[in-house]
């Protein structure tokens, strides 16, 4: 879906990423661990990209997405826009100041559509990392000439053509060009239903494991202090037969094990 984000100075890029990624984390009943065994990403950048301190691939916030149980929309949107009509969202930004991706819109439908409005400036590129088995991509050329890379294989694409592929693949988006190209950029997931049944169990299982490793936090917690009333209770009792009282617990353990 995307490489690493080149920079996060400007405010607009990403802006609602920290907000979202954490309530909708909580709203999952996820912990920041349980998210990073479910989703392949570190606790680390989890921890940093909450706190709006991180550079993340878009691909990696795909995984978050995907290992919460929710679209990749979702952690991206303006939380007060209750519709996906119109998302109007930098997500990405080039090493030219004219190199940007605006994800417009998203709708529901047999699989999630999401529709971009992409700009490179002259000289600028875009390497992607592949999607999940089963994305597509639809390019329309509005502007310049786009240049599809896949595997050091090129092939150029000037205004008023389009192109489909898989992009189930590594690919690059090149500006070979002196003039600016504008493009538009449409992702569709056709296998939407078997990832989120997949997802759903993924998010599931590590819901459940997180409840079981503090559920046995809490089972160590009342264990150790059974086990030091139990030596108190003992070392009473062996105090008993010496003669003397133990004055405090830790005295009543030293006393049972001697």
């Amino acid at each position: 879906m995307s490489n690493i984000l080149r920079s996060q100075v400007r405010s607009d890029l990403l802006a609602h990423v920290p907000g979202n990624l954490k309530r909708l984390r909580l709203d999952a009943g996820l912990s920041q661990t349980a998210l990073a065994r479910a989703s392949g990403i570190s606790r680390r950048m989890i921890v940093a990209v909450e706190g709006g301190d991180a550079n993340i691939s878009l691909s990696s916030l795909d995984k978050l997405a995907s290992a919460i149980g929710v679209g990749f929309v979702d952690l991206v949107r303006d939380p007060e826009r209750g519709s996906h009509a119109a998302i109007q969202q930098v997500t990405w930004r080039g090493e030219r100041p004219e190199s940007e991706a605006l994800l417009l819109a998203s709708t529901p439908a047999s699989s999630e559509v999401q529709m971009w409005a992409w700009t490179l400036g002259p000289g600028d590129r875009y390497d992607a990392e592949p999607d999940p088995e089963g994305w597509q991509e639809m390019l329309f050329v509005t502007g310049g000439v786009l240049t599809l890379e896949f595997s050091g294989v090129s092939r150029d694409f000037p205004a008023g053509t389009f192109t489909v592929f898989d992009s189930s693949q590594p690919y690059a988006y090149l500006n070979r060009r002196d003039d600016i190209l504008t493009f538009l950029r449409n992702v569709v997931s056709w296998r939407r239903y078997d990832n989120e049944r997949a997802r759903h169990q993924r998010w599931t299982h590590y819901r459940n494991v997180d409840r079981i490793e503090k559920k046995q936090i809490q089972y160590s917690h009342w264990a150790g202090r059974y086990l030091k009333f139990y030596y108190y209770l003992t070392g009473v009792l062996q105090s008993g037969k010496n003669g003397t009282m133990p004055a405090t617990a830790e005295q009543a353990e030293t006393d049972c094990l001697s």
